[in-house]
């Protein structure tokens, strides 16, 4: 999937606190960008992956609805062609691709967008042509303890009210289907 002439480094730290995310959604984000960023390297080059603990005062002036306390913060950057500001403003649309067609269907940075915003989280893109290109992701650090689970009311009623006596009646047109239930 990655030519031997592309490296992939990475520098995880390893005092960042666990988060509550979809690690299956996550991971393919992850994968998205690192495509994207090999697709950029045509022929070869460096994609390096961090993660970090920040915090959202540092965050505020980029994004403006980060609040005060610490985000878990993914970035993969890539020594690939880089990208003008015309095409850096676009790349989260679905189905916008630089590729030739049948190369590309446009869908991989969109795909990353809303598994970012799913998670509560912001993403940013930083490059210029010819310079490395960065995608950051943050997400905010959550609760790990799981809620207290509480029935929904409307099941208390529902097994209430089948102590009465009550009758259902089914009714279906296809005969192998009805046949069964007398």
């Amino acid at each position: 999937m990655f030519p031997p002439a592309t490296v992939i480094a990475a520098d995880l730290d390893p005092r960042l606190p666990k988060i509550m995310i979809d690690a299956g959604l996550i991971s393919q984000a992850i994968l998205n960008l690192c495509v994207n960023a090999r697709d950029a390297m045509p022929d070869g080059g460096k994609i390096f992956l961090q993660t970090r603990t920040i915090l959202g005062a540092v965050l505020r002036p980029r994004f403006a609805a980060a609040r005060t306390e610490p985000y878990a913060s993914i970035s993969v950057a890539d020594t690939g062609v880089g990208m003008e500001a015309n095409v850096r403003s676009r790349v989260f649309e679905s189905y916008f691709t630089t590729k030739k067609p049948g190369e590309g269907a446009g869908l991989g940075l969109s795909i990353v967008h809303s598994i970012v915003r799913e998670h509560a989280g912001s993403i940013e893109v930083s490059s210029e042509p010819g310079a490395v290109r960065k995608l950051r992701s943050i997400y905010p650090f959550r609760q790990t303890k799981r809620p207290r689970y509480n029935p929904p009311r409307a099941q208390n009623e529902i097994e209430n009210r089948s102590r009465q006596r009550e009758t259902v009646r089914y009714a279906e047109n296809d005969t192998r289907l009805s046949g069964w239930m007398h």
